[in-house]
């Protein structure tokens, strides 16, 4: 998987598609959000595993790698890593916990 998001002509699209993926399914108001209330099958984050999954299944054999699962979508060990290689502050990832945005300071100028 880090293969994928690290490549080096179409991994930045796709990390930016995780960073937008988290953007979607967690408000900025500095809360936790569950795993569990995050990667529900019609969700954002879903969305983005079903594209990083699909790109990864037409380059496996470039790639030299097995096509995962789309049962990673539940594991949150999984989903962490995946997610933390997309996404920066404010932001926050935890395998534990979830996920969770803080509302950035006015002024600001990164896009969340």
């Amino acid at each position: 998987l880090s293969r994928a998001l690290t490549e080096a002509r179409e991994g930045m699209a796709l990390r930016a598609r995780g960073f937008t993926a988290v953007r979607e399914a967690v408000p900025d108001d500095g809360q936790w959000r569950s795993w569990d209330s995050v990667l529900v099958p019609d969700g954002p984050l879903a969305t983005f595993w079903g594209d990083l999954r699909n790109w990864i299944l037409e380059r496996r054999h470039s790639l030299n790698v097995p096509a995962p699962p789309a049962e990673w979508l539940t594991s949150s060990t999984v989903m962490s890593s995946v997610i933390r290689v997309c996404i920066g502050p404010p932001a926050e990832c935890d395998a534990k916990l979830g996920l969770r945005r803080k509302r950035e300071a006015p002024g600001s100028e990164s896009a969340t």
